[in-house]
């Protein structure tokens, strides 16, 4: 009787012992929540500078690399002046008109942009007609799929010509203006907003004198 007492409490206890077993989940039927709770600090960390790295490369990458565009246009310039008297020095006829420049096949251009030039002219005593070479220069604006990328220097040497009529003098010209620029045009599939139409006024550039 004696050596069946330990066997009797033995038994219970290994009883006691799988219950509890039976009572703990294991980890393959943990709910997905819990798993997620595994997650560490050093695991979420690597994930948001992950997440900041693609931000900024996606941002990066909204603009292509600079280029550089060939710049081409027309204008026509017109302007007059009182005459009050002769001046050995010349007289200062302001002239002005609109230009549309554009490069890289318009997808750089200005819209219509007002040219202001000043031409001397040396006038003599009874003289009527004048004819000679003007030299123009400007800087305009530069847009790139609606959005400014800076300016652009164009230039061009073109006839200017015209007729005194009592105290006034009166100059026309036509020439096209050619110059280039270094631009950096965002990117069409980061980029909404639409190409700038020429047809809108753009901004008064002006020209210094030669």
């Amino acid at each position: 009787m004696k050596n069946l007492l330990p066997l009797v409490v033995f038994v219970p206890f290994l009883a006691s012992g799988a219950r509890a077993a039976a009572l703990q989940p294991s980890e393959a039927a943990l709910p997905r929540d819990s798993a997620r709770s595994a997650v560490t600090p050093e695991a979420t960390g690597s994930g948001v500078a992950a997440g900041f790295d693609q931000a900024l490369q996606t941002q990066t990458q909204a603009f292509n690399s600079q280029i550089r565009v060939n710049l081409y246009g027309n204008v026509t310039l017109r302007g007059s002046a009182f005459i009050l008297v002769p001046n050995p020095l010349g007289v200062s006829v302001p002239m002005s008109g609109q230009a549309n420049i554009s490069g890289a096949g318009q997808l750089v251009q200005t819209g219509y942009v007002t040219i202001n030039h000043t031409e001397q002219v040396r006038l003599q005593h009874n003289q009527n007609y004048v004819s000679q070479m003007a030299r123009v220069q400007a800087n305009v604006p530069l847009y790139c799929r609606g959005q400014y990328v800076g300016t652009g220097t164009v230039s061009g040497s073109f006839m200017v010509m015209g007729y005194r009529s009592g105290n006034y003098l009166s100059l026309q010209g036509s020439g096209s203006l050619t110059g280039s620029a270094f631009v950096t045009c965002p990117d069409q599939t980061n980029s909404p907003v639409q190409p700038r139409s020429p047809g809108l006024p753009g901004h008064a550039v002006d020209t210094q004198p030669q």
